[in-house]
Protein backbone atom coordinates (compact mmCIF):
# COMPACT_ATOMS: atom_id res chain seq x y z
CA UNK A 1 0.00 0.00 0.00
CA UNK A 2 2.52 2.36 0.68
CA UNK A 3 4.65 1.55 -2.38
CA UNK A 4 1.41 2.41 -4.36
CA UNK A 5 0.32 5.54 -2.81
CA UNK A 6 3.14 6.86 -1.34
CA UNK A 7 2.60 9.75 -4.34
CA UNK A 8 -0.41 10.59 -2.86
CA UNK A 9 1.06 11.75 0.25
CA UNK A 10 1.29 10.25 4.16
CA UNK A 11 -2.53 10.67 4.73
CA UNK A 12 -3.94 8.59 1.38
CA UNK A 13 -1.65 5.69 2.73
CA UNK A 14 -2.82 5.83 6.09
CA UNK A 15 -6.08 5.69 5.02
CA UNK A 16 -5.65 2.19 2.96
CA UNK A 17 -3.69 0.86 5.42
CA UNK A 18 -6.84 1.29 8.02
CA UNK A 19 -9.10 0.16 5.31
CA UNK A 20 -7.05 -2.62 5.02
CA UNK A 21 -7.11 -3.36 8.71
CA UNK A 22 -10.66 -2.98 9.15
CA UNK A 23 -11.51 -5.07 6.28
CA UNK A 24 -9.13 -8.06 7.85
CA UNK A 25 -10.59 -7.42 11.24
CA UNK A 26 -14.02 -7.91 9.61
CA UNK A 27 -13.43 -10.81 7.61
CA UNK A 28 -11.69 -12.32 10.66
CA UNK A 29 -14.97 -11.35 13.22
CA UNK A 30 -17.36 -12.54 10.55
CA UNK A 31 -15.80 -15.42 8.51
CA UNK A 32 -13.88 -16.64 11.17
CA UNK A 33 -14.50 -20.70 10.36
CA UNK A 34 -12.82 -20.13 7.26
CA UNK A 35 -9.75 -18.18 8.21
CA UNK A 36 -7.05 -20.96 7.77
CA UNK A 37 -8.54 -23.54 6.37
CA UNK A 38 -6.87 -22.78 3.02
CA UNK A 39 -3.37 -22.81 2.53
CA UNK A 40 -1.20 -22.36 -0.65
CA UNK A 41 1.15 -25.18 -1.12
CA UNK A 42 4.59 -25.05 -3.32
CA UNK A 43 3.50 -26.89 -6.17
CA UNK A 44 6.87 -26.02 -8.17
CA UNK A 45 7.38 -29.42 -8.42
CA UNK A 46 4.19 -30.65 -9.52
CA UNK A 47 2.37 -31.03 -14.07
CA UNK A 48 0.49 -27.59 -13.97
CA UNK A 49 -2.51 -27.59 -16.16
CA UNK A 50 -3.26 -24.10 -18.40
CA UNK A 51 -5.99 -23.27 -20.38
CA UNK A 52 -7.95 -20.18 -22.03
CA UNK A 53 -11.60 -19.58 -20.67
CA UNK A 54 -12.69 -20.21 -23.90
CA UNK A 55 -11.17 -23.56 -23.50
CA UNK A 56 -12.62 -24.03 -20.08
CA UNK A 57 -16.06 -23.27 -21.37
CA UNK A 58 -15.64 -25.38 -24.05
CA UNK A 59 -14.94 -28.42 -21.43
CA UNK A 60 -17.77 -27.63 -19.48
CA UNK A 61 -19.47 -27.76 -22.03
CA UNK A 62 -19.11 -31.24 -22.89
CA UNK A 63 -18.12 -32.60 -19.53
CA UNK A 64 -22.23 -31.11 -19.51
CA UNK A 65 -23.15 -33.58 -22.63
CA UNK A 66 -23.49 -31.03 -25.09
CA UNK A 67 -23.25 -32.95 -28.31
CA UNK A 68 -24.03 -30.03 -31.14
CA UNK A 69 -22.36 -26.17 -31.11
CA UNK A 70 -23.47 -24.00 -33.82
CA UNK A 71 -21.76 -20.81 -34.48
CA UNK A 72 -20.78 -18.05 -36.43
CA UNK A 73 -17.13 -16.75 -36.10
CA UNK A 74 -17.16 -13.59 -34.01
CA UNK A 75 -13.84 -12.58 -31.51
CA UNK A 76 -13.69 -13.77 -28.80
CA UNK A 77 -16.30 -16.41 -29.39
CA UNK A 78 -14.60 -18.25 -32.37
CA UNK A 79 -12.00 -19.81 -29.76
CA UNK A 80 -15.00 -22.09 -28.60
CA UNK A 81 -15.47 -22.84 -31.59
CA UNK A 82 -12.06 -24.02 -32.33
CA UNK A 83 -12.03 -26.05 -29.16
CA UNK A 84 -15.19 -28.00 -29.85
CA UNK A 85 -14.15 -28.54 -33.62
CA UNK A 86 -11.19 -30.00 -32.20
CA UNK A 87 -12.80 -32.18 -29.38
CA UNK A 88 -16.89 -32.52 -30.15
CA UNK A 89 -16.50 -35.38 -32.78
CA UNK A 90 -14.19 -37.37 -29.88
CA UNK A 91 -17.77 -37.86 -28.19
CA UNK A 92 -19.97 -37.92 -31.20
CA UNK A 93 -20.80 -35.04 -31.70
CA UNK A 94 -21.09 -32.40 -34.16
CA UNK A 95 -20.26 -28.20 -35.19
CA UNK A 96 -22.01 -26.66 -37.81
CA UNK A 97 -20.74 -23.05 -38.85
CA UNK A 98 -23.65 -20.86 -39.62
CA UNK A 99 -24.07 -18.37 -42.27
CA UNK A 100 -24.73 -15.67 -39.24
CA UNK A 101 -26.17 -15.50 -35.59
CA UNK A 102 -29.63 -16.08 -36.21
CA UNK A 103 -28.92 -19.12 -37.77
CA UNK A 104 -26.55 -20.44 -35.27
CA UNK A 105 -29.08 -19.62 -32.34
CA UNK A 106 -31.70 -21.11 -34.00
CA UNK A 107 -30.26 -24.06 -35.02
CA UNK A 108 -28.93 -24.62 -31.35
CA UNK A 109 -32.64 -23.72 -30.28
CA UNK A 110 -33.73 -26.66 -32.67
CA UNK A 111 -31.56 -29.14 -31.77
CA UNK A 112 -32.82 -28.83 -28.19
CA UNK A 113 -35.97 -29.14 -28.94
CA UNK A 114 -35.28 -32.50 -30.51
CA UNK A 115 -33.78 -33.61 -27.70
CA UNK A 116 -29.99 -33.09 -28.15
CA UNK A 117 -27.85 -30.95 -25.67
CA UNK A 118 -26.77 -27.89 -27.62
CA UNK A 119 -25.45 -24.41 -27.33
CA UNK A 120 -24.04 -21.48 -29.48
CA UNK A 121 -21.44 -18.84 -28.66
CA UNK A 122 -21.19 -15.20 -29.39
CA UNK A 123 -19.97 -11.57 -28.98
CA UNK A 124 -22.22 -8.86 -28.38
CA UNK A 125 -22.91 -7.90 -31.40
CA UNK A 126 -24.09 -10.87 -32.42
CA UNK A 127 -25.33 -11.63 -29.08
CA UNK A 128 -27.49 -8.53 -30.16
CA UNK A 129 -28.60 -10.45 -33.58
CA UNK A 130 -30.18 -13.27 -31.52
CA UNK A 131 -32.59 -11.37 -29.87
CA UNK A 132 -35.81 -12.87 -32.04
CA UNK A 133 -34.31 -16.45 -31.50
CA UNK A 134 -33.82 -15.82 -27.64
CA UNK A 135 -37.81 -14.74 -28.03
CA UNK A 136 -38.67 -18.05 -29.65
CA UNK A 137 -36.61 -20.23 -26.79
CA UNK A 138 -38.79 -18.04 -24.27
CA UNK A 139 -41.87 -19.14 -26.37
CA UNK A 140 -41.60 -22.58 -26.73
CA UNK A 141 -40.08 -23.41 -23.85
CA UNK A 142 -37.09 -24.63 -25.14
CA UNK A 143 -34.00 -24.69 -22.94
CA UNK A 144 -30.90 -22.80 -24.82
CA UNK A 145 -27.51 -21.94 -24.17
CA UNK A 146 -25.73 -18.74 -25.34
CA UNK A 147 -22.44 -18.22 -24.60
CA UNK A 148 -21.81 -14.44 -24.63
CA UNK A 149 -18.33 -13.46 -24.50
CA UNK A 150 -17.25 -10.06 -23.48
CA UNK A 151 -14.61 -8.23 -26.00
CA UNK A 152 -12.17 -5.77 -24.54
Amino acid sequence: ITNMFSKKGDKVVEMNIQALQEGYRLMQEQQSTLIGDFELTDTAEQPHLYMIGNDAIGLGALSAGSRFMAAYPITPASEIMEYMIANLPKVGGTVVQTEDEIAAANMAIGSNYAGVRAFTASAGPGLSLMMEAIGLSGMTETPFVVINTQRG
